[in-house]
């Protein structure tokens, strides 16, 4: 039987290890709080543990889970502590290190205030108090937690996203209003690139900084871009080449200087179709979370189109499949490895954040069935 770590390493070098590798805890695929502690309580863990952030809706990183699932991942934190200014008793606020300001409640936290609304110039653009790659985590400690798990485990390792959060899209988003920077690409495509290229030198330093520290110890980086609607691209693919194609390339660029044996596992949600191509030229190496009801992506079509230049992660429906019953996740498990197990390059994780409305019998029924059905020589029904 091999290690986690060869499991793993031999998946994403797209050759068939023992099993299919299985994860949990990928930034965009946690527990949210609610399916925490179902969770903990089916698995008769007792006993709380401090979260490791506030404010968001998933907030919680729990050893004994991963352990008692069996999964073959652990992750190094570089994530930035919150001020949270209590609105009521459900909700609060924190300005971030971007400016902007967030609202913090059951569920998702999401952005209401905007830093840039009146910044329309790409000189003001420059001008702007932009934040510095120490804001967005701790760099004491880092060395040592890659260390720990690098030589005293046999887990894959991942570099969880920093706390930089979102990409060029959800970033541009997030510091002009959603609606605004949709028009701005729409008009005025400079300004846009402009920004990009800033957003891009801040992301850069961000992974550099701590990849100097975790890079030789870690198997994947994750990042993100949120780029997909259930039925077409949120923006047309032209207008991504045009304006954030080249500021992608240049993020992935650094992360691959400063780990090169390390995967880039890039999420982005919904119909991304078109845009896989241009993904790989710039440096993607795993697809998350290939989210199966989404328009044109058929799992066994991404496989046969694009699975002997990129790896899948993920794929387990949050939407249409993990909330259902017992059986219908079984199969559902059985379903993704025939598609996307063959030749390796898959690993079996949700495809978003667990809701509170899967139940944990669920969760249990997902990993199980693909410790024993994800067994190579894959069978083959």
């Amino acid at each position: 039987m091999m290690t986690h770590r060869e499991r793993v390493i031999k998946a994403l070098n797209h050759e068939e290890p023992d099993r299919v590798p299985i994860d949990l805890y990928f930034h965009a695929g946690m527990l949210t709080d609610a399916s925490y502690f179902a969770l903990k309580q089916h698995l008769g863990i007792e006993g709380d543990i401090e979260p490791f952030r506030q404010g968001l809706g998933a907030n919680y990183y729990d050893e004994r889970i991963l352990e008692a699932l069996d999964i073959d991942f652990r992750r190094v934190f570089f994530e930035p502590e919150q001020e949270l200014t209590p609105i009521n008793d459900e909700e609060s606020t924190f300005t971030d290190a971007w400016g902007t300001l967030y609202v913090s409640g059951p569920g998702y936290t999401h952005p209401a205030g905007p830093p840039l609304t009146e910044i329309n110039t790409i000189e003001g653009l420059r001008d702007y108090p932009w934040p510095k790659p120490e804001q967005f985590g701790k760099v004491a400690g880092l060395k040592e937690q890659a260390l720990h798990l690098f030589n005293d485990t046999d887990y894959a390792i991942s570099l969880r996203r920093p706390g930089i959060r979102g990409g060029l899209l959800d970033k541009g988003g997030d510091l002009r209003g959603m609606e605004q920077y949709m028009m701005d690409l729409a008009l005025d495509q400079d300004y846009c690139r402009a920004l990009c290229e800033i957003l891009s030198e801040i992301y850069a330093d961000t992974y550099e900084l701590a990849l100097r520290e975790v890079g030789p110890y870690v198997q994947i980086v994750e990042m993100q871009d949120d780029l997909g609607a259930q039925l077409q691209p949120l923006i047309s693919p032209n207008t991504w080449r045009a304006v954030m194609k080249a500021p992608q390339k240049y993020i992935n660029d650094r992360i691959h200087k400063f780990a090169p044996q390390a995967k880039i596992v890039f999420h982005t949600d919904g119909n991304v179709h078109a845009l896989i191509p241009d993904l790989i030229e710039v440096g993607v190496d795993v697809l998350n979370p290939i989210q199966p009801s989404a328009r044109l992506m058929d799992s066994f079509k991404l496989k046969e189109e694009f699975g002997d230049r990129m790896s899948f992660h993920g794929a387990m429906d949050v939407q249409t499949v993990l909330n259902k019953d017992e059986a219908t996740v079984r199969a559902d498990v059985r379903t993704r490895i025939r598609a996307l197990g063959p030749r390796g390059g898959f690993i079996v994780a949700p495809a978003n954040h667990i809701q509170w409305d899967i139940p944990p019998e669920n969760v249990v029924a997902m990993y199980d069935e693909a410790r024993k059905y994800g067994v190579y020589p894959l069978p083959k029904e």
